[in-house]
């Protein structure tokens, strides 16, 4: 070391000081990362029902977004995963509540707690009771201002109007909030039924479409039909 230049010396200097900084650097991230650590286990300790409460409002939000997505899949195996991630959700929050039950001591929170576990019974039970579904996609912009209407109804419920009910509310938000002009769809020419639920709706036989859609292993012929919104007007 006697003979090292100045130069030299700078350098092993410089290199001694950053190995002290990357070691004490090193040090104090292990011990942020202990700490936060021992935060979140003493949080959890002294706090646990918050901790509870905000378990069951993310597994609520995640089911309402696994919903959407649901309702706007035509694909068998997505619409499965997505079936499948709602009952995980769901059967968490079933665990969750459950806890939360152990935690609550006050009479003003028991009965806060009982009314919210009855609001999704019911939720639960209409939930797995599944009457139709209805999906607006395929949405077009610019010269167009249209979409697509797709509808299905349980068997068991066929006949008492629901769909009627849904897809009327669904073209009040297409042409409402939506503000779209048309809205397209189709029906088998074998399902009457349906037919003439569009037609109540106002909808106009437009063509017949053969091999239109792909269903049950063949292609099947299709009813066209549109309705248009009377009250658009351009922005």
């Amino acid at each position: 070391m006697k003979h090292w230049t100045i130069g030299k010396r700078i350098t092993v200097g410089f290199a001694s000081v950053i190995i002290i900084a990357l070691v004490l650097g090193g040090f104090a991230c292990l011990r942020l990362v202990a700490i936060r650590g021992h935060s979140e286990r003493i949080a959890k300790q002294s706090f646990p029902g918050v901790e509870v409460v905000y378990r069951i409002q993310k597994n609520t939000m995640d089911q309402v977004e696994l919903i959407y997505k649901h309702i706007g899949s035509s694909d068998k195996e997505d619409m499965a995963r997505l079936e499948a991630g709602l009952v995980a959700g769901s059967a968490d929050n079933s665990k969750a509540y459950d806890e939360l039950d152990k935690l609550i001591t006050t009479e003003q929170g028991r009965a806060l707690l009982d009314k919210v576990k009855t609001v999704r019974a019911e939720n639960i039970r209409t939930r797995d009771e599944v009457l139709a579904l209805i999906n607006l996609w395929d949405i077009r912009r610019g010269a167009i201002q249209a979409a697509i209407l797709g509808y299905s109804v349980d068997r068991a419920h066929e006949g008492h109007g629901y769909v009627t009910e849904a897809v009327r509310a669904v073209i009040a938000y297409a042409f409402g909030a939506l503000a779209l002009h048309r809205i397209e769809t189709s029906y088998h020419p074998t399902n009457q039924r349906s037919g003439r639920v569009l037609q109540r709706l106002g909808f106009s036989v437009e063509g017949y479409a053969r091999d239109y859609l792909y269903i049950d292993g063949a292609w099947r012929d299709a009813i066209l039909v549109g309705l248009t919104n009377p009250a658009w007007r351009p922005d």
